[in-house]
């Protein structure tokens, strides 16, 4: 181990005397690695015989100036409660923000995003759009997910709006740096908290309410904003930052990483960012480091929610943090001609909105450079985490029952396929078409489809449901509850059918033969209004109807010619047609009920 003789020597990276350093411990801050390296010496010493006891003391007074030195250094409470609040204030102004948002325009808002996610190009565009109008990138994921687990966008479109909404939550920075940094914030935000308070406490209209409590909550946003500047400030100009000197560009990377891992929100680690840089603590290139790292700390934040998550919120936290993953490695590489387009090219002198430019510039380039690859990309996530589901239903699965717009449409889907897959069990308990399991392995596996979307029903009434979206999901249950009954009819008749199908005798097999030239065409008519419910009009209800009739007629003469035939269980064939008639009318039933609910939605 090296000593230094420090009454001869000057201690190594100071250019003073150690037995000075005690005298200038209120005028200079002595580096914290000096400070630990003496500690080391001293820790290291123990046992050991020094060259003199001197040595030992003055390695000691050496430790001890350089400890209150970083003591005087530390900032003190106030500009750290400052930041705290500051901090607590704009991260709950966008929460409020978020809530009256979500109060105000959400309906339209899921309506448009149903509408405008057709393909890759308008998911993107629509992600940009949206997040630069929420202001919250997390609240159009959580909404992404929902949408695309019922079914109402795809899973390549989502993964398009979650690219979209990486430069759409650029806009953020944008807006702070023209407004929070260039301007005196509390010339208007008092007056605009005051009144904003005032209208949203006293206020009665819902709208008007919500409206001025998003307006309550921008201004503590930017009274945050302002608190936080005020801190970081102040700690810029007490204290002294060489210590931040030609440190490792990592740090930067990490630490970015971990703030917005723990915050959970990009926004919020932008602002800091955008404070410290204004203060003059760092510099562009340390900023434009920090800021990757939080684009990568967002996703993993993603990647930690999904892990006990469904299998499309999986897919979709995955998709991000790969993308993410890519396009910051990519601007890592090309991180100085970022620096060098924007400061000699485009001739930005202001660092706050260089290192806004330079986080827009490179999610701009992140979706000009996968947007071409989102098919692939898609089926890369696909392949990656498999649906290795073993529940029946397809849309409710994993859909937000809080979210009642999409809610309603899934199970409007997941009707439609139970009520298909309830007529497929017919035809094949009556064997019109063939089954590939045994008729109470198929029952079983329907009643467990009808639990799933019982619990779905049931969940649904947790949240805040319109009185018409009430209604709506009352006659998409029913639509469930008619068809379990048809097939359930058809069941309890199929050791009948079987008898009659398997049967040796002439008489019975022709019997089994008529019944099914009966139902095929009934069977068929509906399977049709099912693959295509434009042929479903109250026209085609009422044909259906008839034919209905027309086959209870046909099954009595049936039973009444046959009277007379020795071969026939005359009440057991009455119960077979019975059981067929109510089967018939719970089918119909439930498609009756399904155009109540397609004309509902239609006004």
């Amino acid at each position: 181990m090296q000593f230094y003789n420090i009454y001869s020597k000057k201690v190594p990276g100071t250019g003073v005397e150690p037995a000075q350093l005690a005298p200038h411990a209120s005028e200079t801050c002595v580096s914290t690695n000096f400070t630990i390296r003496a500690f080391l010496l001293i820790k290291g010493c123990k046992g050991k015989r020094l060259a003199s006891k001197m040595q030992k003391r003055a390695l000691f007074v050496y430790f001890c100036s350089n400890f209150l030195s970083l003591s005087w250094m530390m900032p003190d409470l106030h500009s750290i409660w400052l930041l705290l609040a500051g901090l607590g204030l704009f991260l709950f102004g966008v929460s409020t923000m978020e809530e009256s948002l979500r109060i105000l325009i959400s309906r339209p808002f899921k309506k448009i995003l149903y509408r405008f996610t057709r393909n890759a190009f308008s998911s993107v565009m629509t992600g940009v759009s949206i997040t630069a109008l929420l202001q919250s990138s997390t609240m159009v994921i959580l909404l992404v997910m929902s949408f695309a687990g019922a079914g109402i966008i795809g899973l390549e479109n989502g993964i398009g709006i979650i690219l979209g909404a990486n430069l759409g939550t650029t806009s953020t920075g944008w807006i702070m740096t023209v407004l929070g940094f260039n301007l005196n914030i509390t010339q208007f935000v008092l007056p605009l908290m005051g009144v904003s308070g005032l209208v949203y406490v006293f206020i009665r209209q819902e709208k008007i309410k919500q409206l001025f409590r998003f307006l309550l909550g921008f201004s503590l946003l930017l009274l945050g904003l302002g608190y936080m500047k005020d801190s970081f400030s102040f700690i810029a100009e007490t204290y002294d930052l060489s210590l931040l000197v030609n440190r490792s560009l990592v740090l930067f990377f990490l630490f970015g990483l971990a703030l917005t891992s723990v915050i959970q929100s990009i926004t919020a680690a932008m602002m800091i960012y955008l404070s410290s840089l204004a203060a003059g603590m760092i510099d562009f290139h340390q900023a434009m480091y920090l800021i990757l790292g939080s684009s990568l700390g967002m996703s993993m934040v993603g990647i930690i929610g999904s892990l006990k998550g469904n299998v499309i919120k999986k897919r979709l936290a995955l998709a991000q943090f790969i993308y993410n993953l890519f396009i910051i490695s990519l601007t890592l590489l090309l991180v100085r001609y970022y620096k060098v387009l924007i400061i000699h090219y485009l001739h930005i002198a202001d660092p706050l909105i260089a290192i806004v430019a330079f986080h827009s510039m490179f999610n701009l380039s992140g979706i000009l450079v996968a947007a071409p690859f989102l098919k692939q990309f898609t089926r890369l996530i696909i392949r990656l985490i498999p649906d290795q589901s073993q529940q029946q239903s397809v849309y409710i699965l994993h859909v937000n029952p809080k979210e009642t717009l999409s809610s309603v449409q899934a199970l409007n889907k997941e009707v439609l396929c139970f009520l298909d897959d309830s007529l497929a069990m017919n035809r094949r308990l009556l064997h019109v078409d063939q089954a590939h399991a045994s008729y109470i392995e198929d029952y079983t596996r329907l009643k467990a489809y009808e639990s799933e979307i019982t619990i779905f029903y049931k969940k649904l009434f947790s949240s805040e449901m319109l009185e018409l979206e009430v209604e709506r999901v009352n006659l998409l249950i029913s639509v469930v509850r008619n068809a379990t009954l048809s097939v359930k009819d058809i069941k309890d008749i199929r050791h009948n059918i079987d008898e009659l199908a398997n049967s040796g005798n002439d008489v019975k097999y022709k019997f089994f033969k008529d019944i099914q030239t009966l139902q095929t065409p009934f069977y068929n008519r509906i399977k049709a209004c099912l693959d295509n419910t434009v042929f479903l009009t109250d026209m085609e209800l009422i044909e259906l109807k008839n034919m209905l009739k027309g086959i209870y007629m046909q099954g009595n003469n049936m039973i009444s010619s046959e009277k007379e035939n020795r071969f026939l269980d005359l009440p057991t064939l009455s119960n077979l047609f019975w059981n067929i008639n109510n089967s018939n009318e719970s089918m119909l039933r439930s498609l009756t009920l399904l155009w109540s609910y397609i004309k509902e939605t239609d006004k």
